[in-house]
This record gives structure tokens, C-alpha cells and sequence, in this order.
């Protein structure tokens, strides 16, 4: 539904003025209206996972826990401001007040994007360490552990490509929350074209199918 959305609001950006854009931009409307709706069901997931991590296990790195628990905070959070953004656009409550909680949702979900990136470019890091250490190893075995570390060098790999697309998938969906920011001047806010906007969230998506197929 999220890829489907970011479609139409391509076409809707694309072909603007005309018919064709124009029911593009109500389609694409409707499923993030839809898209909204469903995550009326996410509260009650989210705190179970945030009361299960609490401030995470000993022995995990501090800034590691420190950011799970900052991102943990910041998704719930994000699920009733945006509720309550939602009230306002079904006029339950003051419409006047829509934007102010659209624009809380947006940085909390900013808040939360930069601590999953910064936990996954450390987490890169690690692993380009180890794959480091591993290839270095690598003259010295005999047969009998060349199997082993073979496998070894796989797993490295598949973590390494899931844990770069899983990057990229965050950084472009950073670039719209920094985009959508009420701030002025600050970095990159309300700079973006809606198409350029548009792109982002369809990569975006499409390297979310690619992460999916990794992890089934």
C-alpha cells in the first residue's frame, strides 16, 4: 500500500494540472489516509516492545542501548500524536490544530530515523570489522576449517548487503521527514520538490520488498 501511494503521488507530481494527475493525488490521498488508519492498531505492539527492551541487556553497547531506547520512545509517541493528527483531519477535532500534531508526528519519526541509521552505520562498521579480521584469518586455515569459515564469510555477507539496504531504506525516508520538518532553514526542510519527495518514499518502499525477500 505504501509503494502503491508513493506511486500515484509520482504521477499525481508528475502529470499536476491535468485530469490524470489529479485522480492520482485523491488515490494517493485515500491509501495514506488507509495507511493512517491501520496504525491505529500499532499502540498496544509498540509498548509491548518497548516494555520487553526496557533499557536493554547487559553487555549490549551503552550507545547502542541509549539509542534503541531514545527510538523506542519516539515510535510511541509518534502513534498517538498521530492519532490525534488524524481526529483533527475527520474534524473530531479542531481542524485548526491538524498541523501542529502533523508536524510533531513528522519529528518524532525524524528523532526515530536518525537513531535506527546511527545503530545500523555502527553496526556496518562492526561487521566490515569482522569480515576484515575473517579475510585475514583466511591463509592460515586447513582443510578441515575452511568449511567453517566459508560459511562464515556467507553470513557475514548476507548481513552486510540486508544491513546496507537497510540503511539506504532509512536514509530516504530521512530525507522526506527532514524535508516535511516545520523548520525553517534547517537543513534540507521544505527544499524538496514533491516529485523529488515522491521518488525518495518509492525507493524507499522498493528496497523495503528487497530487504522482505532477504529476511522470508
Amino acid at each position: 500500500m505504501r509503494t502503491t501511494a508513493y506511486c500515484f503521488s509520482l504521477i499525481a507530481t508528475r502529470y499536476s494540472n491535468t485530469k490524470l494527475g489529479t485522480r492520482a493525488g485523491r488515490i494517493a490521498t485515500a491509501l495514506n489516509s488507509t495507511r493512517a488508519f491501520t496504525r491505529l492498531l500499532d499502540d498496544l505492539p509498540m509498548l509491548k516492545a518497548t516494555l520487553t527492551y526496557g533499557f536493554g541487556k547487559q553487555g549490549e553497547p551503552i550507545l547502542s542501548r541509549v539509542l534503541q531506547v531514545i527510538e523506542n520512545v519516539a515510535y510511541q509517541l509518534f502513534f498517538p500524536v498521530e492519532h490525534l493528527a488524524l481526529l483533527c483531519q475527520l474534524e473530531v477535532l479542531p481542524v485548526a490544530n491538524r498541523q501542529k500534531w502533523v508536524s510533531r508526528c513528522t519529528t518524532l519519526w525524524a528523532v526515530a530515523l536518525v537513531c535506527v541509521i546511527s545503530k545500523n552505520v555502527m553496526l556496518l562498521a562492526e561487521l566490515l570489522n569482522a569480515k576484515e579480521k575473517l579475510l585475514k584469518s583466511e591463509p592460515s586455515l586447513d582443510r578441515g576449517e575452511s568449511g567453517l569459515h566459508s560459511s562464515k564469510a556467507k553470513e557475514l555477507d548476507s548481513r552486510l548487503r540486508l544491513t546496507k539496504l537497510t540503511i539506504i531504506k532509512d536514509s530516504c525516508d530521512f530525507l522526506n521527514a527532514v524535508n516535511w520538518l516545520p523548520i525553517t532553514n534547517f537543513l534540507w526542510s521544505g527544499k524538496l520538490s514533491p516529485s523529488q519527495s515522491a521518488i525518495a518514499g518509492l525507493v524507499s518502499s522498493l528496497v523495503g520488498f528487497q530487504i522482505l525477500r532477504l529476511t522470508s
